[in-house]
């Protein structure tokens, strides 16, 4: 009876044993790396976009500082707001090692200089596939994760531990505390949220060039195409999402929605419609990120394509989806209007008017015809909570 009872002991402190291994992540095909840190070489995330927070406070998320799309632009801790500058795109690149780009500037984070020193800066940089650009992913009992580099193996470390507001973020000698350990959470590229969805969006292959309505014009049928940034309601976008990962394109311009013209290869792309137009195939676009923001009409399973070089005038095309960065974009938030000084004009074609100029509180506003008076001249400022002044 007594060895029975053994028999039975051991095989519930084996039993024990291998459920802790399994939440461990530590199978067959693990990796002790140099610093006895136990990582798996299988897949431990799956391919997509997500949102990494802090442990401690998912509220605070990793966030390309400033949005700066260029290379150089350094991570930091900042409240969750779900701009595309918090939003990043991990995927596996073989032998255990994953990438992460972020979705904004559609650069890759890496260790600056490649450095092995602890408190040596993360930053964003051009893919050139450097070990300082390649991670190990761990994946913790309590389901958070850190993120090893090849380079160096040390870790995405909150710098000091303080989960602040701009807090940067560094490599560390990996210890595994919380500064250490983080979140994911899937999201898709875009959501409702999106700075009330007003955009512009960029060529990823020159950032001074983005898609704009051929002179403003709020006419059916007006062509898209390429244009030097300005701060024009032709350069203005409204994301509207319809489904998931799939979206439409208000113009400013118009109201209408970006569509194919044709369901064939080398269609331009149009504005359409109003905003009681109902979604079709045809101005409904799937969105892919694919070294870029990828958009694929519906109907036609064709690319938006920028025709031709980078040059004003340039056309708005599908074609087939390839490789090429033609069909790769950067989306950014704007204001709808940019701060500065407007005339500003009625459906009737007259123009606000301050009466007889008045500087005092109580003055009247009237409409008048136009002038090259300041009386006619309004400031519009943003005050960043979705109300202008």
């Amino acid at each position: 009876m007594k060895l029975l009872y053994k028999i039975i002991f051991i095989i519930i402190i084996c039993i024990v044993f291998n459920i802790f291994v399994f939440l461990d992540e530590s199978y067959a095909d693990t990796e002790i790396s140099s610093n006895n840190i136990k990582i798996s070489m299988s897949r431990v995330v799956k391919d997509g976009v997500y949102y990494i927070s802090c442990a401690q406070d998912t509220n605070y998320v990793l966030d390309v500082k400033e949005g700066f799309l260029d290379n150089g632009g350094t991570l930091q801790i900042f409240p969750k707001n779900k701009d595309t500058n918090q939003k990043f795109y991990i995927h596996y690149v073989g032998n255990g090692y994953y990438q992460i780009e972020n979705i904004a500037s559609t650069k890759t984070i890496e260790v600056k200089d490649s450095s092995t020193e602890s408190g040596a800066v993360i930053q964003q940089n051009d893919n050139n596939n450097s070990s300082a650009q390649r991670w190990k992913i761990r994946k913790n009992i309590d389901g958070t994760y850190n993120f090893i580099s090849e380079c160096s193996g040390m870790a995405i470390d909150v710098k000091e531990g303080k989960i602040e507001k701009e807090t940067p973020i560094q490599q560390f000698t990996y210890n595994n505390n919380y500064a250490q350990r983080f979140k994911l959470e899937s999201t898709e590229i875009f959501d409702d949220s999106l700075n009330n969805g007003i955009v512009l969006i960029r060529a990823k292959g020159d950032k001074t060039k983005q898609l704009d309505i051929t002179d403003c014009s709020a006419d059916e049928g007006t062509e898209v195409h390429l244009w030097t940034d300005s701060p024009t309601l032709a350069q203005r976008f409204e994301i509207e999402r319809v489904g998931e990962n799939e979206i439409r394109i208000r113009t400013a311009a118009s109201g209408g929605y970006l569509k194919e013209s044709e369901n064939k290869i080398g269609a331009s792309v149009i504005q359409s419609g109003d905003s009681t137009t109902k979604p079709t195939d045809s101005d409904t676009w799937k969105v892919e990120y694919d070294n870029g923001i990828v958009f694929i009409n519906k109907e036609s399973g064709l690319a938006l394509t920028i025709s031709g070089e980078y040059v004003d005038g340039a056309n708005i095309e599908v074609n087939t989806k390839s490789d090429d960065v033609k069909q790769r974009f950067i989306v950014r938030p704007i204001n709808l209007i940019s701060d500065g000084y407007y005339n500003i004009e009625t459906a009737y074609g007259t123009f606000m008017d301050v009466d007889n100029a008045g500087t005092t509180a109580g003055t009247n506003i009237k409409v008048s015809t136009k002038s090259e008076e300041n009386s006619q001249i309004f400031e519009i400022i943003y005050d960043n909570n979705t109300r202008y002044l």
